[in-house]
């Protein structure tokens, strides 16, 4: 069974959503787990210790929260060390990236652009596990977005796509290597959201062309197996 993790990032400016997918299987996760302990245990401070819950990415790169008291050149050699172990990890990322006004100008263009990003990200999911893994099942974990509008949103999307099995047939929809139903996860307590946050910022300055963070981006992108700009 695969662990599939997604996350989203929004631009500042409200134009673009990015939302990303980390499908790995639990080793993987393990061992992240493992090297997240050590990037706590070297960069948060003994006073904010305490405080700390998650290794939230926007969070350290802007050296805000329990990352306050972190020099801006430490917090970006951190970012660095998670993006060389994310990019030597068994895992595998697709992301969707949504220029949202051009999607308000659609016909589709009062669907959330988040829940359009997510399908687009199963979709590219299940197209990889039934060519590459025709036996394997995915679990599909998305960080809980906080809003019950958008919970309730991603949660009918998901089921639009991959339906309760209804008779004997075992019809799953559009996503037959995907369980039941989608599952929201704190990403506090998950290391395999934690990554997928990360991946998903970091792939959202990509599209924004973002110089500065450009070199983040590759230290994971020989992972990234598809990408999907919306709309077409």
């Amino acid at each position: 069974v695969y662990l599939a993790y997604f996350d989203e990032s929004e631009s500042y400016d409200k134009n673009l959503m990015v939302v990303a997918g980390v499908v790995a299987k639990e080793p993987a996760i393990q061992k992240m787990e493992n090297m997240f302990l050590v990037l706590r245990d070297f960069w948060v401070s003994d006073e904010n210790r305490d405080l700390f819950t998650e290794f939230h990415t926007s969070d350290l790169w802007n050296s805000r929260g329990v990352f306050s008291g972190v020099d801006h050149g430490e917090a970006v050699r951190a970012l660095e060390k998670e993006g060389q172990w994310i990019g030597l990890s068994p895992l595998g990322i697709w992301y969707a990236a949504v220029d949202i006004k051009r999607h308000r100008e659609t016909v589709c263009g009062g669907a959330l652009p988040i829940t359009v990003a997510f399908r687009s990200c199963l979709e590219m999911i299940e197209s990889h596990l039934n060519k590459h893994f025709p036996e394997e099942m995915a679990i599909a974990v998305f960080d809980d977005p906080g809003k019950k509008d958008v919970r309730l949103a991603l949660q009918l999307s998901y089921r639009d796509l991959r339906p309760k099995v209804a008779d004997f047939s075992g019809y799953k929809g559009k996503l037959p290597h995907f369980h039941d139903d989608l599952y929201f996860g704190d990403s506090a307590f998950s290391v395999g959201l934690q990554v997928s946050d990360f991946c998903a910022f970091f792939s959202r300055r990509h599209e924004e062309k973002k110089a500065d963070t450009e070199y983040m981006y590759e230290k994971f992108s020989e992972r990234v197996v598809d990408i999907r700009q919306l709309p077409k």
